[in-house]
């Protein structure tokens, strides 16, 4: 979607959970002239040098104004089988991104959290005043970036009683278009 609204796109991936092969299906599906604003670098968010080297690599003319972080490790089975590789990735990986972030004045962020974080809820749908109260490793991952006093949903017409979003399981095309990037902060 965001290609196809005309944004350049850089992608930095280590594979560890996906394959260069989605990214290929992506261009063939987008076509030639979308496809060529998309730009593949391989690396990890724990490294700077790869951090460094991601902000780097668009034109100076368009710096990177905007990161959509889904670079993360997302399997509860494995969160218990490996915890110490969950807090590395999720949330070292996070800092080290947040860092850089910092380091080219880029203030945008989109990061999508997870329903893990509410561990057993006490009602479903699981209503955003429940407590955080991760049960796996996954979830105590996903929590350790901290509680804000309030999150900012944008919008106030949604089709609810009270006009505010609703949180519930979504197909990945509805996910990308929750996540718009706006024009005037997307160089």
């Amino acid at each position: 979607m965001l290609l196809e609204a005309g944004h350049q796109l850089l992608v930095l991936d280590n594979h560890a959970n996906s394959s260069p092969e989605s990214l290929r299906r992506v261009q063939e599906l987008v076509g030639p002239k979308a496809s060529s604003r998309l730009q593949l670098l391989e690396g990890d968010i724990r490294s700077a040098a790869d951090l460094e080297r991601a902000f780097a690599a668009p034109p100076a003319a368009q710096p990177i104004t905007v990161v959509i972080h889904v670079a993360g490790l997302k399997a509860v089975g494995e969160s218990v089988a490996q915890p110490l590789a969950y807090w590395d990735v999720n949330v070292a990986g996070s800092r080290m991104l947040l860092a850089a972030m910092q380091a080219h004045g880029c203030r945008t962020l989109v990061f999508s959290s997870s329903a893990t974080v509410y561990g057993l809820p006490e009602q479903v749908p699981i209503p955003e005043t429940a407590p955080v109260r991760p049960i796996n490793p996954y979830g105590h991952t996903k929590a350790a970036v901290g509680r804000r006093e309030r999150l900012q949903v944008y919008g106030g017409d949604w089709p609810t009683a009270d006009g505010t979003g609703v949180r519930d399981t979504i197909h990945v095309m509805d996910l990308s278009e929750g996540h718009p990037i706006r024009p005037e902060i997307c160089m």
